[in-house]
């Protein structure tokens, strides 16, 4: 029987750095941004399949507001500069993904409860790839 553990995925950005203080929940998630494939039917019964060139995804982190990951990505976010990502998931039967063009899309804004609160942060992949 397969087992699956959060240990066994690391985040890794800007040349190294990994990713710490993930939420104990859906921490992160990987998507492409539009399908890869799509078709169409002629009134024939001809059908084509359409293949896009959009090869940029999404990735969404969300990290413990008291994250020192928060502080870099804030940075990042300022700088406009691109980053490398990598989600390795050493879990059975599992893929990872990422690339090495990304970009902070916007700041996750500010909150403060009586409890640590959450900062989610997506993350524009432009050579998106999973594998």
């Amino acid at each position: 029987m397969p087992k699956y553990s959060s240990k066994n995925v690391t985040i890794t950005f800007n040349e190294g750095l990994v990713m710490t203080g993930l939420v104990d929940d859906d921490f992160v998630t990987c998507e492409r941004n539009t399908e890869k494939r799509s078709f169409s039917v002629g009134a024939d019964g001809t059908v084509v399949v359409n293949e896009s060139n959009d090869d940029t995804g999404k990735i969404t982190v969300s990290l413990q507001q008291t994250s020192p990951t928060n502080k870099e990505l804030r940075r990042l976010y300022k700088s406009g500069k691109s980053f490398d990502i990598n989600v390795a998931d050493n879990n059975p039967n599992t893929a990872d993904a990422g690339g090495s063009e990304a970009y902070v899309m916007n700041t996750p804004g500010k909150n403060n409860g009586t409890e640590v609160g959450e900062n989610e942060w997506e993350i524009l992949v432009a050579d998106y790839t999973e594998e």
